[in-house]
């Protein structure tokens, strides 16, 4: 919008008065339209006089200069005598209009009160655009301290600025003026600039009111959110613009990992009155401002405060402030150095038809490699190399999400020793070793939904989530087997890897889908191969059953947790055994790929030979997270998995379900056949762990199974000697 700029000059020897009077009577101008008034003292034909400045948009100086000169056309007095200033002030002796090309500076009523001011007027030689470009140039040079100037074009060769700066420099910039010496305006002449000086005026004000930057009490704001959130980086650019602009505004923005400014929401808010309690629930996570102590809210609260208060809004494009909070969390990951890595985990869950589904955000973990150097390299490197395709495979509700069964041993070969207790659990977010007991860390991490501090000392903390609480969350809410506490759904780590501030502008790496009690390393290893190729989603990975000392943790577990009596009472009904009882079989002239092919073909025509099952028709070879269904003549189900195909080790599993009639004859509810394929010198040695959900009224007889797993092995292994069973 055009802005005027009005120089009026009064005589008068009350100058006191008048500065008392523009403070209190700034509502007689603002009616004008009045933003920027400037009073200083002067002398005019040896008598006192005031010299009044005012900025106000140029389609409200008619109404301006009528309040002060009255309208001669239709013989109307000066209305100024009349008004709410008394006799104070008298009509102008003389008035100066100019049109402001722009303006600079933020101004302010205790910025500028007490300034020097300068009026300066040039006739110019050089282009009207040329002297702009010299002015910013000069300006800080020549009125150092600047806060505020206006710059008008008066015809087709003269400029005038007013510049108000400070008085502490008012001497030396007197002397950068002179035309005779030395001087940068010297220089403009002598170089073809500026022709002449026509003008010198220099005040000093007593008296300054900016509407644009508004005085009264500080308001001191207080902002804490997630590093990386773009609601944030919105929030930092309008305090950096409003504490330019607005003398009475500070504020002070802390930028956290989402763990930590979870907790911080907590303790601020706890002692609040009101919603701010739910702030985090009501606002999903969103930034929390306070000011002067007081809760605002998130930042929708903040932007109809700032409105109101400054007129401040913002229409950035929300893709600018994404990008800004990925700069932010890039520069803290860079000023952590050699003390911390990071690591990723892009979750998805199957949907339906085995869709694999992503959950998002991707959540980024941050290892505290400084105290724990050992733990965090098993963790990261396991995660490059190991995690992607492997499910949480248990959920205990508000308590910890728990994943990473890849393995029975560490990187560096068996397990790994408890490094150091120096973290505790604080809060939802921390990430920490699953463990059997002392000293027991292998591959399984868990990642805590709440504050579970009776694991101190007792499990290691080795990171904390800096981003992707929500994502965890989300698993955390999975509906899960009472008895072991295994989400029905798969939900399985996509691809993980390490993160480095390079890779945050460069999206997710390729390959990655868009989108007592505590944590225990089980032995019963639950399926990993849950792996997208091209297009295709995931196939589902079976649901293997934890051993019957498992379920009795489990059980005193889900006791702890006040679970119903039913849910104990299911676990302590599920039992295990490891066939043969008296260890693996060692087949010594049949190598693991073979009897592994063997077994793969050859599983479920034992299980007819043994009057299991009636019928099976198997298709096509299995591969790494591939489920084949067996179906039988009786409408049974077999779905075969496989788990793990590596130099060290073969698994696959069949879970069986069948209809009701079937199920009847069954001692079982559920059942779940392990097979482990070990290499062993020049053979092989194989185990077969079966795992049942037992009727209630039921009690586990192995020896009803035994010969039947003993019959299916051996003819495997003559299957794979080339002998036909």
């Amino acid at each position: 919008m055009p802005q005027s700029l009005f120089i009026l000059r009064f005589n008068s020897s009350s100058v006191d008065a008048w500065k008392e009077q523009i403070v209190v009577h700034q509502k007689v101008f603002a009616d004008l339209g009045a933003k920027k008034m400037l009073v200083s003292p002067s002398v005019m034909n040896n008598l006192p006089s005031v010299v009044l400045f005012v900025t106000l948009p140029s389609e409200n100086k008619d109404a301006f200069l009528n309040f002060f000169q009255g309208d001669a056309a239709a013989d109307v007095p000066p209305p100024v005598l009349e008004s709410p200033l008394g006799k104070l002030l008298t009509a102008p002796v003389q008035i100066e209009e100019f049109q402001v090309d722009f303006e600079l500076g933020y101004g302010g009523s205790k910025a500028m009160a007490g300034s020097a001011v300068l009026v300066c007027t040039l006739t110019l030689v050089c282009a009207y655009d040329d002297f702009k470009a010299i002015f910013f140039e000069l300006k800080d040079q020549l009125y150092p301290g600047c806060s505020k100037a206006f710059v008008c074009r008066v015809g087709d060769d003269q400029v005038s600025y007013v510049v108000v700066f400070p008085a502490s420099h008012l001497a030396a910039a007197k002397a950068l003026h002179s035309s005779i010496k030395p001087t940068p305006i010297r220089s403009l002449i002598e170089e073809g600039q500026v022709k002449e000086v026509t003008s010198l005026e220099w005040y000093g004000l007593i008296c300054a009111v900016d509407r644009d930057n508004y005085a009264g009490p500080e308001q001191k704001i207080k902002i804490f959110g997630r590093i990386n959130d773009a609601k944030l980086a919105k929030l930092s650019a309008a305090c950096e613009q409003l504490q330019r602009s607005q003398e009475t505004f500070s504020a002070d923005i802390s930028g956290l990992i989402e763990a930590e400014f979870e907790l911080v929401v907590k303790t601020m808010t706890a002692t609040m009155p009101g919603k701010s309690k739910d702030h985090l629930r009501v606002h999903a996570g969103g930034p929390l401002v306070l000011c002067n102590g007081e809760y605002v809210g998130s930042i929708r609260e903040f932007e109809l405060w700032a409105l109101e208060r400054y007129q401040y809004a913002d229409n950035t494009p929300e893709y600018m402030y994404r990008a800004r909070g990925r700069k932010a969390l890039a520069a803290y990951m860079e000023a952590q150095g050699e003390d911390a890595d990071f690591v990723f985990l892009d979750l998805a869950v199957l949907g339906a038809e085995n869709k694999a589904d992503p959950i998002n955000p991707r959540v980024i973990i941050q290892l505290h490699r400084a105290t724990l150097p050992k733990t965090c390299e098993n963790f990261l490197t396991l995660a490059e190399e190991s995690y992607a395709g492997s499910p949480f495979h248990r959920v205990t509700n508000k308590a910890w999400i728990q994943g990473g069964a890849v393995g029975d041993e560490s990187i560096y070969g068996g397990v790994l020793e408890d490094e150091s207790f120096a973290y505790k659990h604080v809060g939802p977010g921390d990430v920490g070793m699953a463990s059997t007991g002392p000293h027991s860390n292998a591959t399984q991490f868990y990642i805590t939904l709440d504050k579970l501090d009776w694991l101190d000392n007792k499990k290691v903390v080795f990171g904390r989530v800096v981003d992707g609480l929500k994502a965890v969350r989300q698993v955390g809410r999975a509906e899960v087997r009472g008895w072991n506490q295994r989400p029905l759904q798969t939900h399985y780590i996509a691809s993980s890897g390490r993160l480095q501030a390079a890779d945050l502008n460069k999206g997710r790496k390729e390959g990655a889908l868009r989108t007592e009690g505590g944590p225990n390393d089980d032995e019963g290893r639950p399926p990993q191969g849950v792996r997208e190729e091209g297009a295709d989603a995931a196939a589902a990975v079976s649901s293997a059953n934890d051993h019957q000392d498992q379920a009795e943790r489990a059980a005193l577990q889900l006791q702890k947790l006040g679970r119903g009596w039913k849910d104990r009472k299911r676990a302590k009904a599920m039992a295990a055994t490891t066939l043969p009882r008296e260890g693996p079989i060692a087949i010594p002239d049949v190598s693991a790929d073979q009897l592994w092919a063997a077994l793969s073909d050859w599983t479920g025509a034992g299980l007819v030979e043994q009057q299991f099952l009636s019928l099976c028709d198997l298709q096509g070879p299995p591969a790494i997270g591939s489920v084949r269904k067996l179906v039988t003549a009786e409408g049974m189900e077999i779905e075969e998995t496989l788990l793990s195909n590596n130099a060290k080790h073969k698994c696959f599993s069949y879970a069986y379900t069948g209809p009701r009639a079937f199920l009847e004859s069954q001692p079982f509810e559920e059942c779940t056949m392990n097979w482990k394929v070990e290499a062993d010198g020049e053979g092989c040695k194989v185990k077969c762990t079966a795992k049942y959900v037992l009727k209630a009224e039921q009690e586990y007889q192995a020896e009803a199974v035994e010969p039947m797993v003993v019959a299916i092995v051996e003819a495997c292994c003559n299957h794979a000697k080339g002998v036909a069973p």
